[in-house]
């Protein structure tokens, strides 16, 4: 997939909807971008402190727990384990 989009006088550029709703990126997030082969990589960036946060309120919100952040942590861990298994497959 190609998509074109313009630099700005301030160095900024606008992703594409497709490239948002496929990177699930919202406004105001962070993002991480670094440079393999020639190419700018992004990907989602991920605060391990909102994320154990909105985890705890979840759960809390769920009847669920106490947990604790080691437990949220292993998960976190096990669940980007996962992910890039898929992503390598």
């Amino acid at each position: 997939m190609a998509l074109f989009t313009t630099i700005t006088t301030k160095g900024q550029i606008t992703l594409p909807i497709e490239l948002r709703r496929r990177l699930h990126v919202r406004p105001g997030m962070k993002v991480t971008l670094s440079y393999q082969n020639d190419s700018i990589v992004i990907h989602p960036a991920v605060d391990l402190d909102d994320l154990r946060a909105r985890a705890k309120a979840h759960m809390k919100k769920r009847g669920i727990g106490p947990i604790t952040e080691e437990q949220i942590d292993n998960a976190w861990a096990s669940s980007v384990t996962q992910k890039h298994k898929k992503a390598a497959a």
